[in-house]
C-alpha cells in the first residue's frame, strides 16, 4: 500500500520518471534510509509504466546475495514476465558464459550483447528497468548498468533505481559513474512530517486522531513510513477496532522495524547502534567508538545515518523500547561482554558510581575490586529511590568481598534497605550480622545500623555487642545514637542513657541541623526522660521542617514524630504524618509507610478518629509483614485492639488481642503501647483484675526504665479506673495525684484524662469543678473521645444538681462527639435505647435574636467549638488563624452572654447530630 503523503509524492515522480522516458533514455536514482518508502516507489513507476504500454523488467539485490553470481541483476532483468521469447533466449546465451577464463571480469562481449537486447527490445515498445537496492547488486551486472545508461540516451528506456544511503564503497564506485551522466535524474526521499504521520494514524485508526497523538507518533517513528506502519499494527492489535480513542503501542511490529532499519550491508549500523543501546545516556560518539570498537569518523556517519532513518532523536534513541529491541538482539554472551567493557570504560572515564554500576549488575560477576564502586552506587540509587538497584548492588558487592569487615558493613547495609523495603530476607540476614558483630567485624556506622535492625528483631543482647563495639570504636556521634536508640526502644537494656550527657547534647535546633540522624533520638529520649518538653518539641519540629525524608533519616524522622505525640503536641504530630505518609506512598517505601502510618494511628487514637486509627494501624500491617515489624507490630496492635474496643466490636478486638507477638515485644516500649491496650480492653469486658495487673505491670516497666512518663502511657489514669471499681478509691485518688505532679503545666489531654478520672472520686460540687477543667483540657488537648466522655459525666453532675438546661447541651454535645468519633460502645452508654438522651427538653435555650445577631463567620466557629474541638483544630478546618478564631469566640460569647464555650447553646451541636 502507497501511503498518505508519501504516495502524493510517488505519483509526481513516477509521472515525472515516465513521461520523460517517451522519447529519449532517462535513469532515476531514488536515494532515501530504510522504510522511506523506496521500493513503493519503484513498485508504483514499474505500475503506471505498465499501464502506459511499457514492458517493465525487475529485479532487486538484497545483502544476502553479496556473493551472488555475476550479473545476478541481469540474470533477473531477462526472467521477467513479459519478456519475448527470442530476447530470453539470446540473454541466456550470453549469460551462460559469464566471466573470462581466469575469472577476473566479465567478458566485454556478453555486457556488448545483454546491452544490445534492451537497446533492440525499446525500438519496438518503451522499456521500463527496475532495480531495487541497487547498491547490493554484483559488480558485473553494475558495470552492465553503467553500459546500458550510457547508450540509451536516444532510446525509449527508463531506467529508475533505489539505494538505499550509507553503503559501501563499491557502490560510491558506481553512482560516481553515474553522476557524470547527464541524463540522469536523482530524487531524495525524507521522512514523513509530522502532518502527515498524522494523516496516516487517521487513515489507519480513524478521523479522532488528535494532535497530541500525532505528535507522539512523530517522536517515535521520526517520521520513517516503515515505523509508522509499525506502530498502527502494534496499535490495533493490542486494542483491536479501538479507533473511537485510539491509543499507540510499541509492541513487536515497532521492534521488528527498529531491527529492518539495522540489518544491512553496513555492519557499522548496527555495532553503532548497539553500543548505543548498551551504554544509554552515557553514550557519547567517542564511548561508542571505543565501545564498538569502530574509527571515530565511521561512528559519526553511522549516528547521522541512524538519525535520517528515524531511530535517533538528538544522541538517543526515540524510545526505550527501540534500545530494548537492539538489545534483544544481541546474543546473551556477547550482550554480557558488551556490559562489562562499558562498565570499564566508564569507570575510567570517571562516571558516577550508579552508571558504571547498571553495567556490573547486568554483568552479574565482578571483580572484588569494584566492591566499593557497587556500594557507592547503591547509596547514589537510594538517593534517587531506586530501590531495586541498589539492592542488586548490594548482593553483588556482597558476593564479592573478600574483606569480612567490609562484607559485614555490606550485609548491614543491606538488611536496612530490605528492612524498608519489606523484603523477606531481613530475619536470615540478621543471623549473619549477629556472628559478624561477634567476630567484631562490624564498626562505625554499619554497627549502628546493625544494632537498630537487630533491636527490631528482639536481639538486644546482640545489639549491645555492636554498642560495645562502637565504644571500642571511639565513634562518637554513631555511639550516641546507638546508645539512644537502645535506650528508646529496649529501656530495660543496661544501657540507661540521660536527656542530655552534656552541653553537646543538649536538644536545640543547632543539633538537629547540624547532625539530623541524632536529633529526633536526642528529642525523644528528652521528652522519656527528663520530661523536656519545650526544647523537645521545638527540635521535633524543626528536624521534621528541615530534614529530607531519605534512609538515612527516616528512622530520625519517625522520632521525631513520637516525640510530638509523646508532648501531646497531636495536631502538629498528624500534620506530620499524613506529609510523610504521602511522600512515602508517592516513592514506593512500604517500610516508611508502615512505620508512618503506625504514627498516624497512635494520634488518630489520642485524637478520638477511631477509624483514621484503624485504617492507618491495618495500613501499617499491610505494608510490612509481621517478620520485618518485629518487636514494633506491638505499636500498630496496639491502637487495633484500643480502635476496636471503643467502638464496640469486641469480637474484632479480641482477635487482635490474641495475634501472637515476639516474646521480648515486652523489653520494648512498644510493649507499653500493647500491655496498655490489652489492659483497656480488659476492662471493656468486665475482667477488673486483669486489667489492673496490666495497667500495673505497665506502670513498674516504665519505672524500673526511668521512663514513667504519663503522656508515654498514662497508666496510674488507668489503674485508678480499675480502683474505684473496686471501692479502693485512696489508692485511686494516690495514682491521680503523682500523675498530675508529673505533668508539665499548661493544658493538655493527658491532664484533661487525670482531672475526669479524679472527678469520679469526688463530692457532686468537686466534681464539676474538675469535669470543668477536664472538659477545658480536652478541647485544648484536641482529645475527642475523652473530652466526650467528660462532658457526659459533667451532664450527670448538673443533672444531679438539678441544672436540666446545662445537663441536656452536654449530653447531646457528648452523643454527638461520641458519634463522631464512631465510639458505639460510649454511645450506647449515653444512649442504651439509640435515641436521644432522655433529659427535659428546654423550652428555648437562646433567644433567636441572640443568635440571629451571629455573623456566618462566627457561627461556623462556634458550632466546631460546641463539638469540643479545639481553637487550633478549628483554624486548621475553616483555614484561618488561630488569633481569628480566639477573635470570634469572644464576640459570640458577648453576643450570647456565655462565658465560655462550655456553655454554649445546644442549637450549634444538635443543629449537626440531627442531620448526622
Amino acid at each position: 500500500m502507497v501511503l498518505f503523503e508519501r504516495a502524493r509524492q510517488l505519483s509526481v515522480f513516477t509521472e515525472q520518471i515516465f513521461e520523460g522516458s517517451r522519447e529519449c533514455g532517462v535513469a532515476t536514482l531514488v536515494t532515501g534510509a530504510v522504510g522511506t518508502g523506496k521500493t513503493e516507489l519503484l513498485h508504483a513507476f514499474g505500475e503506471q509504466a505498465a499501464r502506459a504500454g511499457a514492458l517493465v523488467l525487475s529485479a532487486s539485490g538484497s545483502p544476502a546475495e553479496d556473493e551472488a553470481a555475476p550479473l545476478d541483476t541481469f540474470y533477473q532483468l531477462f526472467h521477467s514476465v513479459g519478456l519475448p521469447v527470442s530476447a530470453a533466449a539470446r540473454a541466456a546465451a550470453l549469460l551462460s558464459a559469464g566471466m573470462t577464463a581466469d575469472g577476473s571480469r566479465t567478458q566485454p562481449h556478453v555486457l556488448h550483447g545483454l546491452t544490445a537486447i534492451l537497446l533492440e527490445l525499446a525500438e519496438d515498445t518503451p522499456l521500463a528497468i527496475c532495480v531495487d537496492d541497487v547498491e547490493h547488486s554484483d559488480a558485473a551486472s553494475l558495470e552492465c548498468l553503467l553500459q546500458l545508461i550510457r547508450k540509451m540516451r536516444k532510446a525509449r528506456i527508463s531506467v529508475a533505481l533505489t539505494q538505499r544511503t550509507g553503503t559501501r564503497r563499491q557502490w560510491q564506485r558506481f553512482r560516481g559513474e553515474l553522476q557524470r551522466q547527464p541524463h540522469v535524474r536523482y530524487v531524495r526521499l525524507t521522512p514523513l512530517s509530522a502532518d502527515g504521520v498524522g494523516q496516516a494514524l487517521a487513515d489507519q485508526l480513524g478521523t479522532g486522531v488528535s494532535d497530541e497523538l500525532a505528535a507522539t507518533a512523530f517522536r517515535l517513528t521520526g517520521g520513517n513510513p516503515l515505523l509508522v506502519r509499525a506502530l498502527v499494527r502494534d496499535s490495533l492489535t493490542a486494542v483491536p477496532g479501538a479507533v473511537d480513542q485510539p491509543r499507540l503501542v510499541t509492541g513487536t511490529a515497532y521492534q521488528h522495524a527498529v531491527l529492518s532499519c539495522l540489518h544491512g550491508d553496513d555492519k557499522t549500523l548496527s555495532e553503532v547502534a548497539r553500543s548505543m543501546a548498551v551504554l544509554g545516556a552515557a553514550g557519547s560518539t567517542t564511548l561508542v567508538a571505543r565501545l564498538a570498537e569502530v574509527e571515530h569518523e565511521r561512528v559519526s556517519a553511522a549516528v547521522g545515518a541512524l538519525a535520517e532513518t528515524g531511530l535517533l532523536d538528538g544522541c538517543g534513541f526515540r524510545h526505550p523500547a527501540m534500545g530494548e529491541a537492539v538489545l534483544a538482539d544481541v546474543p546473551g554472551r556477547e550482550l554480557v561482554e558488551l556490559h562489562g567493557r562499558a562498565a570499564r570504560l566508564l569507570w575510567a572515564k570517571g562516571m558516577p558510581a550508579i552508571t558504571v554500576a547498571e553495567h556490573l549488575v547486568a554483568v552479574g560477576a565482578v571483580e572484588p575490586a569494584m566492591a566499593p564502586v557497587l556500594r557507592e552506587a547503591a547509596e547514589q540509587a537510594l538517593g534517587e529511590d531506586r530501590v531495586e538497584l541498589a539492592g542488586r548492588c548490594l548482593e553483588l558487592a556482597a558476593d564479592v568481598c573478600d574483606d569480612k569487615q567490609e562484607r559485614a558493613s555490606v550485609m548491614a547495609a543491606l538488611m536496612e534497605l530490605e528492612w524498608w523495603a519489606n523484603h523477606g530476607s531481613t530475619a536470615r540476614r540478621g543471623g549473619h550480622l549477629s556472628e559478624a558483630i561477634s567476630a567484631g567485624h562490624l564498626s562505625g556506622k554499619a554497627a549502628g545500623v546493625a544494632m537498630t535492625r537487630l533491636l527490631w528483631q528482639g536481639r538486644a543482647g546482640e545489639a549491645k555487642i555492636a554498642l560495645d563495639q562502637l565504644a571500642a570504636d571511639g565513634a562518637t556521634s554513631e555511639l550516641r545514637l546507638a546508645e539512644l536508640t537502645l535506650a528508646t526502644t529496649y529501656p530495660g537494656v543496661d544501657v540507661h542513657v540521660p536527656a542530655a550527657r552534656g552541653p553537646e547534647d543538649r536538644v536545640v535546633p543547632t543539633t538537629v541541623i547540624n547532625q539530623p540522624r541524632l536529633g529526633g533520638a536526642t528529642a525523644l529520649a528528652a521528652v522519656l526522660t527528663a520530661g523536656m518538653h519545650d526544647e523537645a518539641i521545638a527540635s521535633a519540629e524543626h528536624l521534621l521542617q528541615n530534614t529530607q525524608l531519605t534512609h538515612g533519616t527516616a528512622d530520625s524522622l519517625a522520632a521525631a514524630l513520637m516525640t510530638l505525640i509523646y508532648a501531646d503536641r497531636l495536631y502538629e504530630a498528624a500534620v506530620w504524618c499524613d506529609h510523610l505518609l504521602a511522600e512515602a506512598k508517592l516513592r514506593e517505601a512500604p517500610g516508611w509507610e508502615a512505620r508512618f502510618a503506625a504514627c498516624r494511628a497512635e494520634v488518630a487514637f489520642r485524637q478520638g478518629e477511631l477509624a483514621v486509627c484503624e485504617s492507618n494501624a491495618r495500613l501499617a500491617l499491610e505494608r510490612l509483614s509481621a517478620p520485618g515489624w518485629g518487636v514494633g507490630i506491638g505499636f500498630p496492635l496496639a491502637n487495633l485492639i484500643l480502635a476496636a474496643t471503643e467502638m464496640g466490636r469486641h469480637e474484632e478486638a479480641a482477635y487482635w488481642f490474641n495475634q501472637p507477638v515476639p516474646q521480648a515485644l515486652l523489653d520494648t516500649r512498644f510493649g507499653l503501647h500493647y500491655l496498655h491496650a490489652r489492659g483497656h480492653y480488659q476492662l471493656s469486658t468486665g475482667r477488673l483484675h486483669a486489667a489492673l495487673g496490666e495497667f500495673l505491670s505497665c506502670g513498674e516497666l516504665m519505672a524500673m526504665w526511668g521512663i514513667d512518663r504519663p503522656t508515654l502511657v498514662p497508666w496510674r489514669s488507668d489503674a485508678a479506673q480499675v480502683y474505684l471499681r473496686l471501692g479502693e478509691i485512696d489508692k485511686a485518688q494516690r495514682l491521680l495525684d503523682e500523675q498530675l505532679a508529673l505533668l508539665p503545666p499548661g493544658p493538655s489531654r493527658t491532664r484533661g484524662i487525670t482531672l475526669c478520672v479524679k472527678a469520679r472520686a469526688s463530692g457532686l460540687k468537686r466534681r464539676r469543678q474538675l469535669l470543668r477543667e477536664a472538659v477545658d483540657n480536652l478541647q485544648a488537648g484536641g482529645g475527642r473521645l475523652e473530652l466526650a466522655r467528660a462532658q457526659a459525666e459533667l451532664a450527670d453532675v448538673y443533672q444531679a444538681l438539678d441544672e436540666p438546661t446545662k445537663a441536656r447541651t452536654l449530653a447531646r454535645k457528648a452523643w454527638h462527639m461520641a458519634k463522631t468519633c464512631q465510639a458505639d460502645a460510649l454511645c450506647q452508654i449515653l444512649l442504651p435505647d439509640g435515641g436521644l438522651p432522655k433529659l427535659p427538653r428546654p423550652t428555648q435555650l437562646t433567644s433567636p435574636e441572640a443568635l440571629a445577631a451571629l455573623t456566618d463567620a462566627e457561627r461556623r466557629v462556634a458550632k466546631l467549638a460546641a463539638l469540643g474541638q479545639s481553637n487550633r483544630e478549628i483554624a486548621g478546618q475553616l483555614y484561618i488563624t488561630v488569633s481569628t478564631v480566639e477573635q470570634h469566640l469572644t464576640r459570640v460569647y458577648r453576643k450570647l452572654k456565655v462565658s465560655g464555650r462550655s456553655d454554649l447553646p445546644s442549637e450549634f451541636s444538635a443543629s449537626i447530630a440531627d442531620t448526622a
